[in-house]
């Protein structure tokens, strides 16, 4: 996949236990959703050229600790995906003992959703500790959290992260 610049429709590299993103250096938008779910990836910092995504990105099931690389995708669309509207898919990134490992979501700092509204899906065992800034163009996005089980017993620091949104924003 060297010197791809972009794809024009969805683009799903999910389920292929990728461990990199290597070729993916100047990939700059995707014309649909892109997948890259079901891999064991721990480092996407090669999509640092990525902008544009019509569509939904899916990082699920990965061993993620932070999205770094992500910090220039500015645009991101909400489908329907299984009979439910998202925009970006971060459940199920856990290290090798099962454990939560994806506490870093900082990079999206600059993503907005095309229509303003985000919907971010997790499991209700998320916890982050590092939030785009206050400032940042993603608070601009009417965001919701949808999680795999119900809001009851959600963490201590995933109500924190749904408290911090702005008050004029649904979760």
């Amino acid at each position: 996949m060297t010197g791809l610049r972009s794809v024009h429709s969805s683009f799903y590299l999910h389920g292929n236990k990728l461990s990199n993103l290597k070729g993916l250096e100047i990939l700059h938008s995707v014309g649909a959703s892109f997948s890259l779910g079901s891999n064991q990836l721990t480092d996407i910092s090669q999509l640092a050229e990525l902008t544009k995504i019509n569509g939904i990105l899916s990082l699920s099931f990965n061993r993620l600790t932070s999205l770094h690389g992500l910090e220039n995708l500015s645009s991101v669309k909400t489908k329907n995906w299984n009979n439910k509207l998202l925009t970006i898919k971060l459940d199920e990134n856990n290290n090798v003992d099962k454990q939560n490992s994806l506490t870093d979501i900082s990079a999206l700092a600059n993503v907005q959703e095309v229509s303003n509204n985000l919907i971010l899906f997790m499991t209700d065992k998320q916890i982050f500790d590092k939030f785009p800034p206050d400032d940042s163009i993603y608070y601009k996005n009417n965001i919701k959290i949808i999680e795999n089980k119900s809001l009851i017993g959600v963490s201590p620091t995933a109500q924190k992260f749904i408290s911090s949104l702005p008050v004029n924003k649904t979760h």
